[in-house]
Protein backbone atom coordinates (compact mmCIF):
# COMPACT_ATOMS: atom_id res chain seq x y z
CA UNK A 1 0.00 0.00 0.00
CA UNK A 2 0.81 3.71 -0.71
CA UNK A 3 2.92 5.80 2.52
CA UNK A 4 4.24 8.98 2.68
CA UNK A 5 7.49 7.28 3.90
CA UNK A 6 10.21 4.98 1.96
CA UNK A 7 11.00 3.11 5.46
CA UNK A 8 9.67 -0.33 5.20
CA UNK A 9 6.80 -0.83 7.96
CA UNK A 10 5.57 -3.82 9.47
CA UNK A 11 2.36 -5.26 9.27
CA UNK A 12 -0.05 -5.41 12.17
CA UNK A 13 -3.64 -6.78 12.67
CA UNK A 14 -6.26 -3.91 13.12
CA UNK A 15 -9.99 -4.31 13.13
CA UNK A 16 -13.07 -2.64 13.99
CA UNK A 17 -14.61 -3.18 17.91
CA UNK A 18 -17.15 -5.62 18.38
CA UNK A 19 -17.46 -5.02 22.39
CA UNK A 20 -19.24 -1.35 20.99
CA UNK A 21 -21.29 -0.22 18.41
CA UNK A 22 -22.62 3.14 17.09
CA UNK A 23 -25.97 2.92 16.13
CA UNK A 24 -26.91 1.14 13.19
CA UNK A 25 -23.73 -0.31 13.20
CA UNK A 26 -22.97 -3.64 11.51
CA UNK A 27 -19.12 -5.39 11.63
CA UNK A 28 -18.53 -8.34 8.70
CA UNK A 29 -17.06 -12.07 10.80
CA UNK A 30 -13.70 -10.50 10.37
CA UNK A 31 -14.36 -7.34 12.27
CA UNK A 32 -12.25 -5.79 8.99
CA UNK A 33 -15.38 -4.32 7.17
CA UNK A 34 -17.72 -1.21 8.54
CA UNK A 35 -20.97 -1.05 7.58
CA UNK A 36 -24.61 0.91 8.33
CA UNK A 37 -28.02 1.21 6.66
CA UNK A 38 -30.48 3.81 8.39
CA UNK A 39 -32.66 6.55 7.27
CA UNK A 40 -31.56 8.83 9.83
CA UNK A 41 -29.06 9.88 12.74
CA UNK A 42 -25.57 9.04 12.33
CA UNK A 43 -23.22 5.98 13.76
CA UNK A 44 -19.86 5.94 14.91
CA UNK A 45 -17.49 3.02 15.20
CA UNK A 46 -13.62 3.03 16.17
CA UNK A 47 -11.24 0.66 15.30
CA UNK A 48 -9.58 -1.65 18.46
CA UNK A 49 -6.25 -0.11 19.25
CA UNK A 50 -5.00 3.19 20.82
CA UNK A 51 -1.91 4.94 19.38
CA UNK A 52 -0.10 6.55 21.43
CA UNK A 53 3.21 6.52 19.59
CA UNK A 54 5.55 5.36 16.54
CA UNK A 55 3.82 5.82 13.39
CA UNK A 56 1.23 3.77 12.08
CA UNK A 57 -0.14 3.83 8.29
CA UNK A 58 -3.85 2.66 7.90
CA UNK A 59 -5.43 1.52 4.29
CA UNK A 60 -9.50 1.93 4.03
CA UNK A 61 -11.06 1.12 1.26
CA UNK A 62 -14.55 3.49 0.47
CA UNK A 63 -17.04 0.57 -0.48
CA UNK A 64 -19.87 2.71 -0.57
CA UNK A 65 -20.09 6.60 0.36
CA UNK A 66 -22.88 8.97 0.90
CA UNK A 67 -22.83 12.37 1.63
CA UNK A 68 -22.83 12.16 5.58
CA UNK A 69 -19.33 9.94 5.83
CA UNK A 70 -16.54 11.26 7.44
CA UNK A 71 -13.11 9.25 8.23
CA UNK A 72 -10.31 9.88 10.70
CA UNK A 73 -9.32 9.79 14.21
CA UNK A 74 -10.81 10.36 17.80
CA UNK A 75 -9.08 10.83 21.17
CA UNK A 76 -9.43 9.14 24.04
CA UNK A 77 -11.64 11.13 25.70
CA UNK A 78 -14.31 9.93 22.96
CA UNK A 79 -14.54 6.55 24.00
CA UNK A 80 -17.09 6.76 27.11
CA UNK A 81 -19.90 8.81 25.56
CA UNK A 82 -22.37 7.15 23.22
CA UNK A 83 -20.81 6.91 19.11
CA UNK A 84 -24.29 7.87 18.00
CA UNK A 85 -23.55 12.01 16.84
CA UNK A 86 -21.67 13.60 13.64
CA UNK A 87 -18.32 13.40 14.46
CA UNK A 88 -17.74 16.38 12.24
CA UNK A 89 -19.01 18.41 15.52
CA UNK A 90 -17.67 16.28 18.02
CA UNK A 91 -14.70 17.97 19.82
CA UNK A 92 -12.76 14.67 20.41
CA UNK A 93 -12.39 14.32 16.31
CA UNK A 94 -9.94 15.33 13.66
CA UNK A 95 -11.93 14.27 10.08
CA UNK A 96 -12.00 14.00 6.89
CA UNK A 97 -15.83 14.80 5.27
CA UNK A 98 -15.73 12.65 2.52
CA UNK A 99 -17.77 14.44 0.24
CA UNK A 100 -16.45 17.74 0.08
CA UNK A 101 -12.73 16.57 1.25
CA UNK A 102 -13.12 19.10 4.17
CA UNK A 103 -11.56 18.56 7.36
CA UNK A 104 -13.18 19.21 10.15
CA UNK A 105 -11.02 20.05 13.88
CA UNK A 106 -12.10 19.35 16.88
CA UNK A 107 -15.58 20.38 16.18
CA UNK A 108 -14.34 23.70 13.91
CA UNK A 109 -14.77 23.45 10.49
CA UNK A 110 -10.92 24.35 8.45
CA UNK A 111 -9.64 25.54 5.67
CA UNK A 112 -8.13 21.87 4.84
CA UNK A 113 -9.20 20.40 1.61
CA UNK A 114 -8.59 16.82 0.25
CA UNK A 115 -9.63 16.16 -2.78
CA UNK A 116 -13.27 14.71 -2.41
CA UNK A 117 -13.80 11.07 -2.09
CA UNK A 118 -15.86 8.44 -3.92
CA UNK A 119 -17.43 4.92 -3.81
CA UNK A 120 -14.20 3.05 -4.55
CA UNK A 121 -11.76 5.42 -3.67
CA UNK A 122 -8.74 4.51 -1.12
CA UNK A 123 -7.88 6.58 1.95
CA UNK A 124 -4.19 6.17 3.48
CA UNK A 125 -3.81 7.42 7.06
CA UNK A 126 -0.29 8.32 8.28
CA UNK A 127 -0.59 8.58 11.40
CA UNK A 128 2.77 10.43 13.37
CA UNK A 129 2.57 10.02 17.34
CA UNK A 130 5.84 11.84 17.91
CA UNK A 131 4.99 15.02 16.24
CA UNK A 132 1.28 14.51 16.67
CA UNK A 133 0.04 14.24 13.06
CA UNK A 134 -2.11 12.89 10.21
CA UNK A 135 -1.33 12.96 7.03
CA UNK A 136 -4.42 12.12 4.45
CA UNK A 137 -3.93 10.48 1.03
CA UNK A 138 -6.14 9.76 -1.74
CA UNK A 139 -4.74 6.65 -3.38
CA UNK A 140 -4.59 6.66 -7.13
CA UNK A 141 -5.39 2.99 -9.03
CA UNK A 142 -1.94 2.90 -10.15
CA UNK A 143 -1.00 3.51 -5.87
CA UNK A 144 0.32 6.64 -6.89
CA UNK A 145 -0.94 9.86 -4.37
CA UNK A 146 -3.96 11.64 -6.17
CA UNK A 147 -4.33 14.25 -3.07
CA UNK A 148 -3.09 14.50 0.41
CA UNK A 149 -2.95 17.14 3.28
CA UNK A 150 -1.22 16.93 6.64
CA UNK A 151 -3.04 17.78 10.05
CA UNK A 152 -1.10 18.92 13.62
CA UNK A 153 -2.41 18.85 16.99
CA UNK A 154 -3.40 15.14 17.29
CA UNK A 155 -4.45 14.21 21.10
CA UNK A 156 -2.12 12.12 22.74
CA UNK A 157 -3.59 8.74 22.65
CA UNK A 158 -6.29 8.27 19.92
CA UNK A 159 -8.23 5.55 17.43
CA UNK A 160 -9.09 5.66 13.46
CA UNK A 161 -13.00 6.17 13.28
CA UNK A 162 -15.60 5.90 10.39
CA UNK A 163 -18.86 7.86 11.57
CA UNK A 164 -21.66 7.14 9.30
CA UNK A 165 -25.12 9.36 8.56
CA UNK A 166 -28.45 8.45 6.99
CA UNK A 167 -28.39 6.20 4.26
CA UNK A 168 -26.02 3.27 3.05
CA UNK A 169 -22.14 3.13 3.83
CA UNK A 170 -19.37 0.61 4.11
CA UNK A 171 -15.56 0.67 4.42
CA UNK A 172 -13.12 -1.72 4.88
CA UNK A 173 -9.75 -1.66 6.50
CA UNK A 174 -7.39 -3.18 3.89
CA UNK A 175 -4.14 -2.83 5.80
CA UNK A 176 -1.94 -1.57 8.90
CA UNK A 177 1.37 -1.22 9.47
CA UNK A 178 3.54 0.32 12.12
CA UNK A 179 7.07 1.70 11.98
CA UNK A 180 9.61 3.57 14.46
CA UNK A 181 10.36 7.12 13.81
CA UNK A 182 14.08 8.05 11.75
CA UNK A 183 14.74 10.24 14.43
CA UNK A 184 14.59 11.04 18.28
CA UNK A 185 12.50 14.04 19.13
CA UNK A 186 14.50 14.64 22.55
CA UNK A 187 12.85 18.08 22.98
CA UNK A 188 11.10 21.11 21.38
CA UNK A 189 13.08 21.70 17.91
CA UNK A 190 12.36 25.50 18.45
CA UNK A 191 12.29 27.34 22.01
CA UNK A 192 9.64 29.65 22.58
CA UNK A 193 9.36 32.78 24.70
CA UNK A 194 7.85 31.23 27.58
CA UNK A 195 10.11 27.87 27.86
CA UNK A 196 12.44 28.04 31.43
CA UNK A 197 15.21 27.33 30.08
CA UNK A 198 14.88 30.34 27.23
CA UNK A 199 16.23 32.68 29.69
CA UNK A 200 16.83 36.16 28.63
CA UNK A 201 19.13 37.69 31.37
CA UNK A 202 17.61 41.00 32.78
CA UNK A 203 19.68 44.19 32.63
CA UNK A 204 21.21 45.20 35.38
CA UNK A 205 20.66 48.76 36.77
CA UNK A 206 23.85 50.89 37.87
CA UNK A 207 26.52 48.53 36.86
CA UNK A 208 28.84 49.34 34.39
CA UNK A 209 30.40 47.13 32.17
CA UNK A 210 32.83 46.53 29.18
CA UNK A 211 29.78 47.13 27.51
CA UNK A 212 27.69 49.96 27.45
CA UNK A 213 23.36 49.81 28.29
CA UNK A 214 22.73 50.67 24.55
CA UNK A 215 24.96 47.55 23.63
CA UNK A 216 23.55 45.27 26.43
CA UNK A 217 19.91 46.19 25.36
CA UNK A 218 20.81 45.82 21.47
CA UNK A 219 22.12 41.85 22.18
CA UNK A 220 19.03 40.87 24.55
CA UNK A 221 17.14 42.51 21.51
CA UNK A 222 18.78 40.29 18.76
CA UNK A 223 18.39 37.27 21.06
CA UNK A 224 14.40 37.62 21.13
CA UNK A 225 14.51 38.13 17.50
CA UNK A 226 15.96 35.47 16.72
CA UNK A 227 14.12 33.29 18.79
CA UNK A 228 10.84 34.88 16.78
CA UNK A 229 12.53 34.14 13.54
CA UNK A 230 13.05 30.56 14.72
CA UNK A 231 9.70 29.78 15.42
CA UNK A 232 8.15 31.55 12.06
Amino acid sequence: MGTTSEKEGTAVELAWRSDKLGDGIQLDSSCKTVSRHSKSGYGVQLTDAWLTKDITTVAIECQQLTEDCCIGIVGRNYNPGDWNGNLMQSSHAVVLHCASGRVSFKGAETNFVLRPLVTGARLVLTIDMQTREVTFELMGASGSVESSLIVEGLPAELAVAACFGPGEQRVRLAACEMQKPEKELLGKMVKDLWDEENIVPPLQHNVRSDDSVQTQQRKVNDSVAAVALGMQ
